[in-house]
């Protein structure tokens, strides 16, 4: 791997259909053989449970491959 850090920023809603393309990011930065990534959830403005699920999953698959995953501007859960 290289040394190296990606940054990406998803905008809008994470549900099913945002969740997979989070997966499908973080999966071509992995193959690209980032050793960190950082998720800037800034200006996300609403997650449900399919999209918690697929940050879960993408934290397992980015562990087993050795690389840092980070986050930055998770907001307050609202009710």
């Amino acid at each position: 791997m290289n040394d190296s850090i990606s940054v990406f920023k998803p905008e809008g809603i994470i549900d099913t259909a945002g969740g997979a393309q989070i997966r499908q990011d973080v999966s071509d930065r992995l193959e690209a053989g980032v050793e960190t990534i950082l998720i800037d959830l800034t200006n996300i403005s609403f997650m449900d449970s399919s999209g918690l699920g697929a940050m879960v999953v993408t934290l397992q698959r980015v562990r087993s491959k050795g690389v840092v995953l980070k986050r930055k501007g998770c907001r307050k859960i609202s009710r």
